[in-house]
């Protein structure tokens, strides 16, 4: 499994940004792990960008396809919108689903983001398509409408293993001073992924958004240690100045040094934060 979340910012003006955040763990039977498999994927011509949870060995195969058929401009028509580009990604998924093979099925949930305008009057859409044992596959579109009516942003959804120590995390962080900010859903995020508490949640937290103008980005993650892209540990001899870094701060953070660039604002940890029972025996440590 994993843990999986999307949420949308909001300011002054109206909604800002839409993010879509996940860990980076494979786990197998017998507690076997994996920590570096990508799990969010943007779209390098389109305001637009995906993720998934449950099963790990189809959906990342073809959210890879489904990314370079939305890249290749092959899939959509100018004029199509966010409901009809997300009904094209579904037929090709559910398409290429009814060839998989029946022993390895096993259930999944992709989630789909996409931005309507630009500047002042954007809007973001979420879309979910899950297929399971029961079911098969349903869709499911994703509210936001409300969230925009809010001047905080807040989760919109929480999948995966991990969504219960998740959404238990998240509320001690909305409870604190900093409460209805980004920093919070994402610091708060990291905390879970950090906790232990779920088995099948670890490895590094992997970011991508949706501002209100340009195309879908993935962003970079630093910890204490180490720095990383889409899961993956990268060195200096990237270049990654076109890249910008978060540490679980939400600060933006020098992928080299992996402390906060200078200049960029500071996020200190609220000091009414309560301790979730999950991090007692963890505190000073982070991924």
């Amino acid at each position: 499994m994993t843990s999986l979340i999307a949420w949308v910012a909001v300011d002054s003006v109206g909604p800002s940004a839409l993010y879509f955040a996940s860990d980076s763990r494979i786990t197998w039977s017998g507690q076997t792990r994996w920590d570096f498999c990508k799990k969010i994927f943007s779209s390098n011509s389109q305001p637009e960008i995906l993720g998934f949870c449950g099963d790990v060995l189809f959906p990342v195969q073809a959210l890879a396809q489904i990314t370079s058929l939305i890249d290749s401009g092959c899939l959509y028509e100018e004029s199509d919108s966010a409901q009809e580009k997300f009904m094209k990604i579904a037929s090709v998924i559910m398409d290429i689903y009814s060839t998989y093979p029946a022993p390895h099925s096993a259930p999944f949930t992709i989630i789909h983001g996409v931005r309507l305008g630009e500047g002042n009057s954007t809007k973001f859409e979420v879309r979910k398509l899950s297929w399971s044992t029961d079911k098969r596959f349903s869709i499911e579109v994703v509210p936001t409408k409300e969230k925009y009516d809010k001047a905080d942003p807040k989760l919109l959804i929480a999948l995966g293993s991990g969504k219960g120590v998740i959404k238990n995390i998240e509320h001690l962080w909305e409870k604190s001073d900093i409460g209805g900010t980004s920093r919070a859903v994402f610091s708060s995020f990291c905390e879970a992924v950090n906790s232990g508490a779920d088995i099948c949640t670890g490895g590094a937290p992997q970011l991508s958004v949706l501002y209100r103008k340009g195309v879908g980005r993935t962003l970079g993650y630093v910890s204490t240690d180490a720095t990383y892209f889409s899961g993956v540990i990268i060195n200096n001899n990237y270049n990654l100045n076109h890249i910008n870094f978060y540490n679980s701060s939400f600060e933006i953070c020098d992928p080299v040094t992996r402390v906060r660039k200078d200049g960029a604002k500071r996020q200190p940890k609220p000091k009414n934060l309560k301790t979730s029972d999950f991090m007692q025996n963890r505190l000073g440590k982070e991924f």
